[in-house]
């Protein structure tokens, strides 16, 4: 998520374990940077290999099992920069509110599309339970208030009902998502299709207007669908693409090729959602994400050189959005 929503929930667990007084105060600081510290795996790039940029991100350092050693790297650069020269302060107390920060960075991040190797190194699993935009005001700015109430007051129960009212906002995402599930499921039916597998993703900002891609034979179909309570779900047909397999699209390619390799690595980054950009030569892009729900534009891809099958691919932005797409994003999240 938003670097603002990951250093707020990380300085609003660790308040939530802090006693009253300073270490409220401490705990928001040290909670923020411990929060924010994962996605130093931003860092690992290579201009040789585009690809690397999107496998490294929420990796490592976004493991569950590495918790306790980010937690300790946090609190000794806070430690070292900050707090040795106070002779009162206890090292076990930052490494607390720092670990306590560190630990709700990856689970925050797999409650969104992206994917995030949680269980890395025993699994190369991508958790992304689909429940929650990269971006939410609604998530993100309560919980900033209340964790800045608790910074005042020096009072951890402000900062525990900031963070009770963000698990309840994810659980309404669950509770979404099934719900636009279950529709989308029931439109399939309807048009005689057998679901082969299907994704469900909450468009920009918002929890109630969702994505989705559902894959039946040979073809992805792409809808929308709004979903709010005590109101009538309103559906927004798209369309759908032909289904590529990774091993066999563009076959000029060799199977042991530089190419071929980042074809397959690409398509376990998208859960296996690629298909032939129609208005891009040569690209294969991420049909996950789109600027507008029902559309088949996608945000990203990557460029095929089929004549230099050992040169590594290209990773190329694709994002289109004018004042049309403006437009019909807003109709649609205000269920026109």
């Amino acid at each position: 998520m938003d670097p603002l929503s990951q250093a707020f929930i990380g300085s609003g667990v660790a308040q939530s374990f802090s006693k009253k007084g300073v270490q409220v105060r401490q705990a928001l600081f040290c909670g923020a940077i411990g929060g924010l510290m994962p996605d130093i795996d931003i860092l690992i790039r290579s201009n040789i290999d585009p690809l690397k940029a999107i496998e490294y991100h929420r990796h490592f350092t976004h493991s569950l099992f590495f918790i306790p050693f980010g937690g300790l790297f946090v609190a000794a650069l806070l430690w070292l920069i900050f707090f040795r020269k106070n002779k009162k302060q206890k090292f076990s107390i930052i490494y607390l509110f720092s670990t306590l920060g560190y630990a709700t960075h990856g689970l925050l991040d797999s409650c969104t599309a992206y994917g995030t190797q949680i269980l890395w190194p025993f699994s190369d699993y991508r958790a992304s339970w689909s429940v929650i935009s990269i971006i939410d005001p609604l998530f993100t700015l309560p919980l900033i208030a209340f964790c800045i109430l608790s910074y005042f007051k020096k009072e951890r129960k402000y900062a525990r009902s900031g963070i009770y009212l963000c698990m309840i906002y994810l659980l309404y995402g669950f509770y979404n998502q099934l719900s636009a599930k279950s529709y989308i499921l029931d439109v399939a039916k309807n048009r005689g299709h057998e679901v082969e597998k299907i994704f469900m993703n909450p468009s920009l900002a918002n929890n109630i207007l969702w994505r989705s891609v559902y894959k039946s034979g040979n073809n992805y179909y792409i809808d929308a669908v709004n979903v709010r309570p005590f109101r009538n779900t309103v559906f927004y047909k798209g369309s759908k693409v032909e289904a590529i397999d990774k091993e066999l699209v563009f076959d000029k390619i060799p199977k042991g090729s530089k190419q071929r390799d980042d074809i397959r690595r690409f398509s376990h980054f998208t859960k296996g959602y690629i298909y032939l950009h129609p208005n891009s030569n040569n690209v294969i892009a991420d049909l996950r994400y789109s600027a507008v729900p029902n559309d088949i534009e996608s945000l990203w891809g990557i460029k095929i050189d089929e004549e230099n099958p050992q040169n590594h691919v290209k990773f190329i932005s694709l994002r289109k959005v004018g004042s049309k797409q403006r437009q019909n994003f807003v109709g649609m999240v205000k269920g026109e």
